[in-house]
């Protein structure tokens, strides 16, 4: 499921191209817009297929991450998400 999210592209980019500092969600619900904000970050972004591997990775993980209530896990994987859009 989020590797369409990734690919279609069904949320804006309004952080798009800039490095943020994710809060650490206090809630599932907080910690699914995490998922969301983060995802947005490369729409409209050239991916290679490792690139998109390891985005799929590290989503399945922060998605896993915000099922157990760890949210301060999600936090830091959706930072380390951030670094990894590509400039172009």
């Amino acid at each position: 499921m989020l590797k369409k999210i990734l690919i279609t592209g069904l949320f804006s980019a309004a952080f798009a191209g800039t490095a943020f500092a994710a809060d650490v969600p206090k809630n599932a619900e907080e910690c699914e817009a995490l998922v969301k904000t983060s995802s947005a970050l490369f729409d409209e972004k050239s991916l290679t297929d490792a690139q998109e591997a390891k985005l799929e990775t590290m989503f399945d993980a922060l998605d896993n991450q915000c099922a157990s209530n760890s949210f301060d896990e999600a936090a830091k994987t959706a930072e380390d998400i951030a670094n990894l859009v590509p400039d172009a």
